[in-house]
């Protein structure tokens, strides 16, 4: 009854130590889980962003068309024009500033802003941008060239330079097309990687955990068998004196290997005192 009370009251404590350490696993695989989704979270939210300025920058950029049509089809004595050349100088300003800010913001991410290709011209973001800069300022310097060509000469037919300038125009948009596709295919890459390392990272810590659950069991019965074996001898050998039995085999030491039992009372008493020890 002792032996099996004491195997009971060990084996309960070694398995409230591997529930422990069951239970630590599973809550770091949940905040693991919890963690990954943020950061996947942050990452659509800093594409998001980006994407946002390049959308913007675009809708600027139409806009900037729109009012350059208009100015080079009214007087440019009008009070109209001037407010025209405002509102188209305006757009421009939000253009650079909105792509400057995209461009700033990918260049602290090397590998989407010269790792990831658009799909439709195999430009990086970085190429795309320098494309963008070049075709946009080209356009800006034909439309700016336009529009004095009307206030010098407001009679002239100005219908084919228009048509030159819209292709220039329509150069300066095609990159920032590419961008947009760049930061989408970024967004997904960059989650996808995200989620296969934390898979990793939680397999891994799974398997370390599992194997230290098995090494502390074994070497936990091990050593709750040591105990529960040292214990019976014990009572044996209390069992046997109880009984009247004095000469007795009590648990060897090293010193006791060689030495035969005595059989006389100082010899008993000798034993006894190392067996209760």
């Amino acid at each position: 009854m002792v032996k099996k009370s004491i195997r009971y009251k060990l084996s309960a404590l070694v398995g409230l130590a591997l529930l422990g350490i069951a239970i630590i696993l599973i809550v770091s695989s949940l905040d693991l889980n919890r963690i990954v989704a943020d950061l996947v979270l942050t990452q659509y939210e800093r594409g998001f962003v980006n994407s946002s300025l390049v959308l913007n920058a675009d809708r600027d950029l139409y806009q900037a068309l729109v009012e350059h049509h208009k100015i080079i089809r009214i007087p440019p004595d009008s009070p109209a024009y001037q407010q025209g050349i405002d509102t188209f100088q305006e757009n421009i300003d939000q253009v650079r500033e909105r792509m400057n800010a995209a461009e700033n913001t990918l260049k602290d991410v090397p590998s989407a802003y010269e790792g990831i290709t658009s799909p439709s011209s195999d430009n990086t973001a970085k190429e795309a941008f320098a494309e963008f800069w070049s075709n946009f300022d080209n356009w800006v310097k034909d439309a700016q060239a336009l529009q004095q060509m009307h206030v010098e000469q407001p009679d002239l037919d100005l219908s084919a330079r228009i048509e030159d300038s819209q292709v220039l125009f329509e150069a300066s948009r095609e990159p920032i097309n590419q961008i947009g596709e760049i930061l989408d295919q970024y967004a997904q890459v960059s989650a996808q990687q995200s989620r296969e390392k934390a898979k990793t990272t939680q397999l891994t810590l799974m398997a370390v955990g599992l194997l230290t659950i098995m090494v502390l069991s074994v070497v936990s019965y091990r050593i709750i068998r040591n105990i529960i074996d040292s214990v019976k001898r014990i009572t044996e050998i209390m069992n046997k004196v109880a009984s009247g039995v004095l000469q007795t085999q009590p648990v060897k030491e090293d010193g006791d290997r060689n030495r035969k039992p005595g059989s006389n009372s100082q010899s008993n008493d000798s034993q006894l005192t190392r067996t209760y020890r």
